[in-house]
């Protein structure tokens, strides 16, 4: 394999690794968001409903109306459980950390290219890394990259998701 096809290869592999760590980190700052945009609601909402609850208890036959409260909270804290962003977060990032750790992993081979005979052996283990990453990697769904697409034009850093 001569040095232009391998630095081609190793440039779009880089720029698709590149692309997996952005929106897998991304996506975990999404999860992180809506993890406590659900928790502290919920938490207010609990304090609030046991606090009138016991100051009010037995006081008032209306007290119904403020049982609307505590299941609100209830739907809350079940929506959080299903969904369990905190944890789902946490694949995503480790995902993220381990391609990130992969285009350092590019960026060396590219800085000090292998020779002729190692060069098949680099790309075989790069590659090899990439599918196992990617086969344990939470599913990115086609909105989801849309989304941080768009987030990465309305943030200002370097865009590093393809566009088609």
């Amino acid at each position: 394999m001569d040095q232009g096809a391998l630095n081609s290869t190793l440039s779009e592999w880089q720029e698709r690794v590149s692309s997996y760590q952005s929106v897998h980190y991304l996506k975990a700052s999404r999860l992180d968001k809506w993890h406590y945009t659900l928790g502290l609601p919920t938490i207010v909402l609990n304090v609030v409903a046991t606090s009138v609850i016991f100051m009010h208890s037995g006081q008032h036959p209306k007290l119904a109306i403020v049982a609307i409260v505590p299941l609100l909270a209830a739907v809350l804290t079940a929506v959080q459980t299903f969904y369990s962003h905190i944890r789902r977060a946490e694949k995503h990032r480790a995902i993220s950390e381990q391609m990130g750790r992969i285009r350092r992993q590019i960026d060396l081979v590219k800085l000090f290219p292998p020779n002729q005979r190692d060069a098949k052996s680099v790309l075989s283990a790069l590659n090899d890394e990439i599918a196992k990453v990617s086969a344990n990697a939470p599913t990115i769904r086609l909105e989801d990259v849309e989304y941080y697409r768009r987030a990465e034009r309305d943030v200002d850093f370097p865009r590093v998701l393809p566009h088609p």
